[in-house]
């Protein structure tokens, strides 16, 4: 909500599939993307740009991924949104 101005709609996809030995999830937005200079610390503690919050969502979530053995990533355009892709692999 606050990445987006003010006259855009705000989209958010989620897909989650089976794909062979993980389960696949995405989150995109429509936002306003990450800066080249904030693509590193995105999944750091207490790292936020934002005037509120602490920074711990991500990181948060990157730690949950991390215990089930998966992974995240993102794609990310300026102007255009973000995606973020998970993989969490199956468990038998």
């Amino acid at each position: 909500i606050q990445s987006v101005s003010k006259q855009d709609n705000i989209v958010v996809k989620l897909t989650i599939f089976d794909d062979k030995d993980f389960w696949c999830i995405t989150v995109s937005d429509n936002g306003s993307g990450i800066k080249k200079e904030n693509e590193e610390k995105i999944f750091e503690p207490n790292f936020t740009t934002k005037n509120s919050g602490m920074g711990l969502g991500l990181a948060m979530v990157k730690n949950i991924i991390n215990d089930f053995n998966g992974t995240i990533r993102f794609d990310t355009e300026l102007g255009k949104g973000t995606t973020f892709f998970v993989q969490i692999p199956k468990f038998n």
